[in-house]
């Protein structure tokens, strides 16, 4: 079960008196941990790295953040048990997620989903609670605007990671409908989603976006053997 997302999830913040800032993993060695721990109004930061858990928000309004932002954080649901995100009826936003082969993909959940893919779950996609859900890749589709219901095509760029947007510009006619596929008000992200490597440029891209620049020869000895790996 794999859920890979930018943690950039607000939920429902109004006026408390005293507020927390929970660092992970400072405070606590998990997401989760953290969230137990906090209360209404609290902040959640999150380091730079990879997490290994699914995401229970416990109705709880607090605002949950990636510290370095889209690409560099990662949330994998793989040793996990039902849904990659459940809201608990939270009211937030789940920005350039992709959310695959889970049990379920987001479920009891109240707030904005945008930028993003969510597909291959098992039982379902989006279930329960009233999501607004707009320039996303929804398997079996979900009425919004923007909203495709089209194959990602995930390829994985090992060690780089493993759900990358098949895009090679050299295939006439193979253009991926997750690529510049997002709000076209949004933010472009300095990442990529892509098996070419190429950065957003026009729209930002769906889904989940990998860090850094990847050099020839540093990390590849031709741009061929670039190209060809992990394919």
């Amino acid at each position: 079960m794999r859920l890979v997302f930018v943690l950039s999830l607000t939920l429902a913040l109004t006026s408390f008196a005293i507020a927390a800032t929970i660092f992970v993993p400072d405070d606590h060695s998990l997401i989760q941990d953290a969230i137990n721990a906090s209360y209404d109004g609290d902040t959640v930061i999150v380091r730079a790295g990879t997490y290994y858990e699914n995401i229970d928000f416990r109705e709880k309004k607090i605002t949950v953040l990636g510290e370095q932002g889209p690409a560099a954080t990662i949330v994998d649901g793989r040793d996990g048990l039902g849904c990659a995100v459940y809201g608990g009826d939270a009211v937030g936003s789940i920005v350039n997620a992709t959310i695959a082969y889970n049990s379920s993909g987001i479920y009891s959940f109240n707030g904005t989903v945008i930028n993003s893919v969510i597909y291959s779950n098992a039982t379902g996609q989006i279930e329960g609670g009233s999501p607004v859900v707009t320039y996303c890749d929804v398997e079996g589709s979900y009425v919004g605007t923007g909203n495709i219901d089209e194959d990602p095509r995930f390829i994985p760029r090992i060690p780089f990671g493993e759900y990358f947007l098949e895009q090679d510009p050299c295939q006439q006619g193979a253009v991926n409908q997750c690529v510049d596929g997002g709000d076209p008000a949004s933010d472009l992200i300095t990442g990529t989603t892509r098996t070419d490597l190429v950065l957003d440029d026009q729209s930002v891209d769906l889904g989940y976006h990998y860090p850094g620049v990847i050099q020839v020869p540093a990390d590849f000895a031709t741009i061929q053997e670039l190209h060809h790996h992990g394919q």
